[in-house]
């Protein structure tokens, strides 16, 4: 089946490799992401979805600090390398030393991934990206969060060979369970500082 990139990942500009890419973006003020030689442009988010990825991270990064493991937000690039693909994630979270470089600008081995749903890119996180995602090995947790009201979304799995399963956690009071990493997320830290004006139900 071909892979076609459509809204909101709008194609910059084509690229021969992926180091022929990353030199461009050294240059560039615009964040990007890399499908197969196009280059395709992250656009700016709200500042409730930058709050909530930057309360994501900084709860990741307090459970896991004593395991070897790090976590990054919208910074480093998981790499899919049998498909010439860069993401920037949300949150990315690796356990594997192979991955973990102070010089590195990639992850190939994520544990855990996060995206924060905004209206212009919630079918791209759900559709292509997820396709991409669940074929990384490493990958235990996919997590999808609102910014319209407490919801979040799993699809986790406690091994490469078995099947992601899907949960839903709801309501400020729930914490987010992640058995496979040992970790728990209290829904009222994931969402600190976000005011639910007018909450929307997810469909």
């Amino acid at each position: 089946m071909e892979n076609k990139v459509h809204e909101p990942a709008l194609a910059y500009g084509k690229f021969d490799t992926i180091d022929d890419f990353i030199q461009f973006t050294e240059t560039s003020e615009q964040r990007f992401e890399f499908w197969n030689g196009d280059s395709l442009v992250v656009s700016a988010t709200t500042q409730a979805h930058a709050e909530i990825a930057g309360n994501t991270n900084t709860l990741l990064k307090s459970k896991l600090k004593t395991r070897g493991c790090k976590s990054f937000q919208e910074s480093v690039f998981l790499r899919i390398k049998h498909e010439n693909i860069l993401f920037l994630p949300d949150v990315l979270v690796t356990c594997n030393p192979e991955d973990i470089a102070p010089n590195s600008r990639f992850v190939d081995n994520p544990s855990i991934i996060v995206e924060v749903l905004s209206e212009s890119t919630e079918l791209y996180d759900r559709s292509q990206k997820w396709q991409q995602y669940r074929q990384i090995p490493s990958l235990r947790y996919y997590i999808m969060i609102s910014q319209q009201t407490p919801f979040v979304e799993i699809y986790g799995r406690p091994h490469d060979q078995s099947l992601f399963y899907y949960q839903v956690c709801e309501g400020i009071d729930a914490n987010i369970e992640l058995p496979e990493m040992e970790i728990s997320l209290s829904m009222e830290a994931l969402y600190d500082g976000i005011l639910f004006e007018n909450p929307k139900q997810p469909s």
